[in-house]
């Protein structure tokens, strides 16, 4: 089974930069105007301010690791939330 999974675009306006490595999947991105295929181990950088979206493409899990800088402000209540009920965030 081949997966075609697209993640919507929310137009999100971060206003931070961010890193991402993929550590599995290949994928299709749209940064802005333009469209690219990424593979495992490739890196990025998605500057401020630029919607994007990704589409994921073949068998393999989409993971990946994001880094922010500097830290994403909603993050950080969320995990502040997370720790006093001493729930995980679910996302």
């Amino acid at each position: 089974m081949r997966l075609h999974l697209v993640i919507p675009c929310r137009c999100i306006l971060i206003r931070t930069s961010r890193l991402v490595w993929y550590t599995l999947a290949e994928l299709s991105c749209a940064l802005g105007m333009r469209s690219e295929l990424w593979e495992k181990g490739d890196f990025y950088c998605i500057p401020a301010n630029v919607p994007h979206r990704d589409t994921c493409i073949g068998e393999e899990p989409f993971v990946m690791l994001d880094i922010f800088n500097p830290v994403r402000e909603d993050f950080i209540e969320k995990f502040k939330q997370a720790s006093e009920t001493g729930k995980g965030t679910g996302e």
